[in-house]
């Protein structure tokens, strides 16, 4: 009885995986990190940059003093305004410079 008990605990154990073939597997299945990080920044970049572009076309930029930005767009078409763009601390002193 006790060695079934042994066997069963030792076949257990080889059925898990060991820390290294767990993080193999999430890289294969989800990808590497860094690259995903990468590809991640890359599209915040261009978001902002579109954003950006898009400010000129804004009627009102609405801010307070140091620290939020946002560029609205009223429209014929729509009963309500479109928010351009929207940014907090740096983004907004951008964001001010290129309205102004």
């Amino acid at each position: 009885f006790i060695d079934l008990a042994i066997k069963r605990r030792q076949y257990t154990n080889s059925l898990k995986m060991t820390k290294q073939e767990v993080k193999d597997e999430y890289k294969q299945q989800e990808g590497n990190p860094e690259i995903k990080a990468k590809i991640r920044q890359m599209m915040l970049k261009n978001a902002t940059n579109k954003m950006m572009q898009e400010i000129p076309k804004a009627n009102v930029v609405v801010t307070n003093p140091t620290h939020y930005a946002v560029a609205l767009k009223f429209d014929e078409e729509h009963p309500v305004p479109v928010v351009v763009a929207k940014g907090t601390d740096y983004l907004a002193i951008r964001i001010k410079g290129i309205a102004r």
